[in-house]
């Protein structure tokens, strides 16, 4: 009967030792913490990259009808105003000390698209 319930344990044992073991799992920094995907800055215009950006985060404000600040970014030809004389980026890089940091409410803009709108500045405002 020993013998019996030692052969019964045995695999159930096993098992269960097998199901814990398994269910173990080392996880490092990179597990945790993924990379986010990368940034395309690469072919930047108003058109294809900034617009969307200004929908997603400042045409609640900023478009023709609203122009809070006198700022409108809903159109390139005014777009180019603000990005021109600074403001536009002191506002969404969040230049310590400038009054007028955008989105208002909290930094909402991913610093993915802080580069894209860098890039936009840098590469002279393609359309």
């Amino acid at each position: 009967m020993k013998i019996r319930r030692a052969i019964v344990k045995l695999p159930l044992g096993l098992l269960c030792l097998i199901t814990f073991a398994g269910g173990c799992k080392y996880y490092n920094e990179e597990d945790l913490t993924p990379t986010p995907p990368p940034c395309d800055t690469t072919g930047v215009t108003y058109n294809s990259t900034i617009l969307p950006i200004f929908s997603a985060n400042c045409l609640i404000c900023h478009d023709s009808k609203t122009a809070s600040g006198n700022v409108i970014l809903d159109n390139y030809t005014d777009a180019l105003i603000p990005a021109k004389d600074g403001r536009l980026w002191k506002a969404v890089s969040w230049e310590p000390g400038y009054p007028h940091q955008m989105p208002k409410g909290g930094d909402t803009i991913s610093v993915c698209n802080r580069k894209q709108i860098k890039k936009w500045i840098d590469s002279g405002y393609p359309q």
